[in-house]
Order: C-alpha cells, then structure tokens, then sequence
C-alpha cells in the first residue's frame, strides 16, 4: 500500500514540475513568420519570441508546439493575408482559442493583388507595410517598445527606401523576371517593372509559362532572373532558357537579426548586378 502511494505521490510530484516548466519556459511574444519577428527586433532586443513558422511559410505544417505556443502567450502577432499559405493553416489550427490576444495586421496593409484577383502575400517585403506593421507592434506591446526606436527604425525603412531608388535606373535597364511574386511590393514602390514567370507552385513551372515569359521580354535589355532560397531546389533546369544571369534575393530573412539587415543584404545583391 506504502509503494503505491509513494508510487501515485511521485506521479504528482512529476505533473507539478512538468507544469512548472512549461510556465515558467511560456513566451509571452508569438508571431506568425519570421520577418515579423525582424521588425519586432528593430524595437526590443532582448525579448523571447517564438516564431511559428520556421521555415517557408508556402511549405509550413502546424505542430503541437506551435499550438501550445500560441494558446499560452500573452501575444500573437500574425499578417493573416488568406493568400499565404502558412497563415491559412494556423487559421484553422487556431480556431477554438482564437480571442483578443490575437492580432492580424491584413486589413491595415497596403496590398497588391496578382493578376488584378487574388492578394498577394508578400507584403512585409515593402518599406510601406513594414513601418505600418511597426506602428502597429508599437501599439500593440506598449509594455516592451517606445516611441524613440519606432521612429529610429521608419528613418532607417525611408533611407533605405531612397538607396533602393538610387539603383532604379540601372534596374531599368534589365528585364527583370521574379520567379515567384515575392518582390512586386518593393519593385512597385521604387518604380521598376517585374515580370513574374509563376504564380503557382514552383515545381511545377511549365515550358509553356517559360516560353510565353520569353515572349514577353524586351530584347534590347539583359535580363536578369530573381530567385528565393527556399525555392533553388524545385527551379527547372529550363529556367536557363530565360537567361543565366541569375541572383538570389532573401524574402523571410532567417539568418539575420533585424529587418534592416535583411534589407540591406537584398539592396547589395540588387547592386551587383551585372
């Protein structure tokens, strides 16, 4: 009888310091995809966040870490533009907590739509959106941010911004092709045309779609093709047939610690050009 109490005493014992932990390890500051994280950090430094998608947000799958994440913080901070692939999964991964401590930036964002239809996802990458989601984190985590470095990063955003024009009339010089529409946020603010190759899954790139872009393309301009890391791996070898002056952008910007640097990694790819 002893060895069973002892047994079912050990047992709670065990509950009680598993509970602990996973208070004690809870992050207050849950967001959605990493470059809100980014932006996040030209304001706090020193903050936990988790951020829930750890990779390409086209390619996410919902984990029970991730649920537990988010039911227990304090804040979630999320783009909820229903063309993102990632944001539709949490949408429906959430539902039965989702309540005020919840908080989607869609409708603030300046958005673009792809082929005149459907919203494109891609609205972190714009100098815009990125200070309208810095105004709303301000807002938002009061308790963590200040005025000072909200007002020191839309003075970096606008800097940035006036180098990326600087190159525009050597961009214009190109055809520029983006294999997926990640960049037409930028390239709209700074004045340059993109044409885009795909708008669906990248694996999936047609020779047709390739021979109709090269249609399209002007040929008293070089051209230059735009690709994404998280896609190098699906890109057809015909690809080559467009061109191969190839340079890699960075959209999510996981191996840096703010948006700026992300930023200001893409404007030096964009520079060397050739």
């Amino acid at each position: 009888m002893k060895r069973i109490i002892n047994i079912i005493l050990s047992f709670f014992i065990i509950i009680f310091i598993i509970s602990c932990k996973k208070t004690s390890d809870k992050i207050d500051i849950v967001v959605s995809i990493k470059p809100i994280e980014l932006i996040i950090r030209e304001m706090i430094k020193d903050e936990k966040i988790y951020t829930v998608v750890k990779d390409s947000p086209h390619h996410y799958s919902p984990s029970l870490s991730d649920y537990n994440a988010i039911k227990n913080c304090k804040y979630y901070l999320y783009l909820g533009i229903p063309t993102l692939e990632s944001e539709i999964m949490l949408e429906h991964f959430i539902k039965d907590i989702k309540d005020y401590r919840f908080y989607n930036f869609y409708k603030d964002l300046k958005i673009i739509n792809i082929n005149g239809k459907d919203p494109n996802p891609h609205a972190w990458l714009s100098f815009d959106n990125s200070i309208i989601i810095a105004e709303k984190i301000n807002n938002i985590l009061k308790d963590y941010t200040n005025s000072e470095s909200l007002n020191i990063f839309k003075n970096k955003v606008l800097s940035l911004k006036e180098e990326y024009k600087k190159i525009a009339n050597k961009l214009n010089n190109y055809n520029i092709v983006q294999i997926h529409p990640a960049w037409d946020y930028i390239f709209n603010e700074i004045g340059i045309n993109i044409l885009t190759l795909s708008t669906g899954e990248v694996h999936n790139i047609s020779i047709k779609e390739i021979n109709d872009l090269i249609n399209k393309l002007d040929n008293r301009k070089k051209t230059v093709i735009i690709i994404s890391g998280e896609f190098k791996g699906e890109l057809p070898s015909t690809i080559k047939n467009i061109s191969n002056n190839i340079i890699e952008l960075d959209p999510l910007g996981y191996k840096f610690n703010s948006y700026i640097e992300l930023m200001e990694y893409n404007l030096k790819q964009l520079r060397d050009i050739k």
